[in-house]
């Protein structure tokens, strides 16, 4: 919910916005007659045309500590307004908000209506003199929207351009910004419009588009940073927190993961581990679930986990494609050779044909929006998630321990019992193996230690047991391919070459898989 807190012409607004992009030019007539959000308009949609500048010191003092200053002509005067940074969840932007009137449209940090905040800036600032950054010019159309809750949002489409001195970038959004009431129905009213609206969540504000531009922000993470894994609680949260406390934290911290590899991924849909990543990130989440179930309410919860698991399973072959045209790179370095630099150049096309065919639905879905319906509809799903009411009070450190002491002596258990020949016993128990790693990754400081062998184990069985289901599947979408073109003699020769490479993996893994489990069932 929004806070505002208000003097005469000053505002305070802890303001809370899901900005969604627009993947194509929208055509004003059929947004505003979206069903639902027709029925629930408040006013007629208004146009104006908004140039606002954007100021800080030459060294650039308010961007260092998080602060944007902006000036900006409305229909009732010029207004200076001072931002937080905030954070950002996918496209929903929590962040402090100040408003003061502006008698000349000139950058004055003196005439801040609020003591504290004006206080911070001249401070920051040490009397410097503030110097345009950019210049933002849109047309914004807009109007408010109220729920039958009583939820009340105001919606902007948002067209224009964001310049600095020697570049200019296009600006094409819309903006939902939270009045009143629940962020939950914020969500709903994206999800809504996301069914008929390409869009995707926006996770740079115009300012920090325009920053980009500058060159002013960090370049991008390493791969190893961008996907590191931490826990989703602090120790001091998961000894002292309920269930009713940590459940909703910890589900908030997973789906953020979700939302952070789908941003990766459609920013960069042509890197097949970002796609990799979002599955990882929506199984984390399902494990997560999966581990909590006794308190979470049944029927939420259940709903949850179907929506993720068809959303991961969509793109399963997509993902096994992928891994094949990986090892197929291994392949054809293990096979060449002076006399011979290109060992399957015909099987090569093949599967860069086959890799693009694949690809095309990924690209349809995301420059259509429809993954962004997905995204929406699970976050809508667990923002609801609750706590069922007798088991809020319960610590989530005594519910955690006991609760993977359970998991764990159930994997101990049919490890001792399952034979190498089991091989889609095999296959359960690795599953289950990696659901507790998942789980203690993410609630590591909640949950008791298990015994390193253990941990070994999963990690073990999880790899061997991996690369076979890799071989299998490899082959499996090999000889569809391939059989597609029967005539052609050359292809085939090559692809009995792969075939013979392919059976020498598949023994290689299943004797080191023999090996280790003859060695470790007995000691679990």
């Amino acid at each position: 919910m929004s806070e505002t807190r208000e003097s005469g012409d000053y505002r305070e607004t802890q303001e809370i916005e899901l900005k969604l992009l627009l993947l194509q030019s929208p055509d004003h007539s059929v947004f505003w007659r979206i069903p639902h959000l027709r029925q629930g308009l408040q006013s007629k949609p208004v146009t104006d045309m908004l140039v606002s500048t954007y100021y800080d010191t030459p060294d650039h003092d308010l961007l260092q500590k998080g602060y944007t200053y902006r000036v900006r002509r409305e229909a009732t005067g010029w207004m200076a307004t001072v931002k937080g940074m905030g954070t950002v969840e996918g496209g929903l932007h929590r962040r402090e908000e100040w408003n003061s009137p502006l008698p000349e449209g000139q950058p004055d940090l003196t005439l801040l209506e609020d003591e504290k905040i004006r206080s911070v800036l001249m401070k920051l600032t040490d009397d410097q003199p503030l110097v345009p950054l950019m210049t933002t010019r849109f047309q914004r159309t807009q109007a408010l929207w109220q729920h039958s809750s009583g939820t009340r949002i105001e919606l902007a489409l948002d067209e224009g351009v964001i310049e600095t001195e020697t570049k200019k970038m296009p600006i094409n959004e819309l903006e939902l910004e939270l009045k009143e009431g629940s962020s939950l129905v914020l969500l709903e009213l994206g999800e809504h419009i996301s069914k008929y609206m390409a869009v995707a969540p926006g996770d740079d504000s115009k300012f920090h588009r325009g920053l980009q531009m500058l060159e002013l922000v960090p370049g991008s993470q390493s791969k190893e940073a961008r996907y590191q894994k931490k826990a989703l609680l602090t120790k001091e949260q998961a000894k002292t927190s309920t269930l009713a406390q940590a459940v909703p934290r910890v589900l908030k911290e997973g789906f953020a993961d979700v939302i952070s590899s789908f941003q990766n991924l459609h920013h960069e849909p042509e890197m097949p581990e970002h796609l990799h990543q979002l599955r990882v990130s929506l199984r984390r989440l399902r494990s997560l679930i999966s581990f909590l179930r006794p308190a979470l309410n049944k029927t939420q919860a259940e709903a949850l986990q179907t929506s993720l698991q068809r959303w991961s399973n969509q793109w399963s072959p997509l993902r096994e494609i992928d891994v094949l045209a990986v090892h197929f790179q291994e392949f054809i370095h293990a096979f060449e050779s002076a006399d011979e630099p290109k060992a399957a150049p015909l099987m090569q096309t093949l599967v860069d044909q086959q890799v693009a065919l694949a690809r095309r639905p990924l690209y349809d879905s995301l420059g259509k929006g429809e993954m962004t319906t997905r995204l929406l509809a699970c976050w809508r799903q667990t923002k609801e998630l609750s706590v069922d009411d007798d088991m809020g009070d319960r610590l989530l450190a005594d519910f955690g321990e006991k609760r993977l002491r359970r998991w764990v002596k159930r994997f101990e258990t049919k490890g001792r019992c399952t034979g190498l020949e089991d091989i889609q016993q095999l296959h359960r128990l690795r599953i289950q193996g990696k659901k507790i790693r998942y789980v203690m990754e993410s609630l590591s400081p909640a949950l008791p230690d298990i015994p390193r062998k253990t941990v070994k184990t999963m990690k073990k069985l999880q790899t061997l047991m991996g690369d076979l289901h890799d071989v299998h599947c490899e082959m499996k979408h090999m000889k569809r391919w391939v059989s597609d073109h029967p005539a052609d003699v050359e292809l085939m020769r090559q692809a009995g070459r792969y075939e013979g490479w392919q059976q020498q993996r598949e023994t290689a893994f299943n004797h080191q898989l023999a090996r280790f489990w003859k060695k470790t069932s007995t000691r679990l």
